[in-house]
C-alpha cells in the first residue's frame, strides 16, 4: 500500500519511491488520550497521521499546554529528524482514536539520499 501518495511533499519523490518506503513503514492504532511520545524521548520516527487527531503539548511551568492539533495527512515529529535538540520537544497524544504510519527515521534516510529535495521540503 502507498501511504504516501495523499501527502504533498512527498510528490517529489517518485511512485515506486514511494511504494518503496510504504514497504518499511507500519500501521500504529492510538486510542483517545494514549500517547505517542512524550517531551524528552529519543526520537526514532516521524508519523503521518491517516485518520483520527493528534494534540502536540509542551510543559510550561510544569503544566501542559497545547501547541497545536494535527489531523490526517499531517506530519508528526518531523522535528526530530533534524537532530536538533536531540530529543522530543514536545508530547503527542491522540485526541481521538487515530491510525497513523510510522516511518523509522533510518528507512527515510535512505529515500532522502537519493532525493536530496525531500529533506528541504520536510
Amino acid at each position: 500500500m502507498n501511504y504516501f501518495e495523499n501527502i504533498e511533499i512527498f510528490q517529489s519523490i517518485s511512485r515506486q519511491e514511494q511504494e518503496d518506503l510504504s514497504d518499511f513503514c507500519q500501521l500504529q492504532h492510538l486510542s483517545s488520550w494514549e500517547v505517542l511520545f512524550r517531551e524528552w524521548d529519543a526520537p526514532q520516527a516521524l508519523y503521518v497521521i491517516l485518520d483520527g487527531e493528534i494534540s502536540i503539548e509542551k510543559k510550561i511551568h510544569g503544566e501542559a499546554k497545547e501547541l497545536a492539533q494535527l489531523w490526517a495527512w499531517e506530519m508528526v515529529g518531523e522535528m526530530a529528524f533534524y537532530g536538533q535538540p536531540p530529543e522530543r520537544n514536545a508530547s503527542a497524544i491522540a485526541s481521538q482514536d487515530s491510525t497513523l504510519v510510522v516511518m523509522l527515521f533510518f528507512s527515510l534516510n535512505q529515500i532522502i539520499q537519493k532525493n536530496p529535495e525531500l529533506h528541504l521540503k520536510l
